[in-house]
């Protein structure tokens, strides 16, 4: 892991931005055990709660991440995201131009901010209304 972890933060130092990374404590852990040194361009916060990570990607340009749910998420906000993992799956996301795989061995480059489809093809947001209907049609 230490390894995987000093490839990826030299692959995010390559970008011309400045990079705020809300870093989860084992991540933490394994960058102090381990003596890593940090980017210029990275600047680590305590971790946030969801409020706070909604609002610093609907601030941001785009989104980066391991994680599979805030993958979901930049599509919801309408922000390009590119996935520091192997594979996703949430494969509507790169098929609609949105969300970009980077394998550990690859070059990170800054997505083009003006082309994808935003379209959530995850449904409206409103399945408890849904399913609550449907509830009630079959009970009454």
């Amino acid at each position: 892991v230490p390894d995987i972890l000093r490839k990826r933060l030299d692959q995010l130092s390559k970008l011309d931005l400045q990079i705020i990374y809300p870093i989860h404590p084992r991540t933490k852990n394994v960058i102090e055990k381990n003596a890593i040194l940090l980017p210029n361009n990275i600047q680590i916060i305590e971790p946030v709660g969801w409020l706070e990570l909604m609002s610093l990607g609907h601030n941001s340009k785009f989104i980066i991440t391991d994680s599979g749910g805030l993958q979901k998420e930049a599509l919801w906000l309408k922000k390009q995201c590119l996935t520091i993992r192997d594979q996703t799956e949430w494969i509507e996301t790169i098929q609609q131009g949105v969300n970009y795989i980077v394998k550990v061995d690859e070059n990170i480059s800054i997505p083009d901010l003006s082309i994808g489809d935003f379209s959530n093809t995850y449904g409206d947001g409103n399945a408890s209304e849904k399913i609550t209907e449907i509830i009630l049609k079959i009970i009454n």
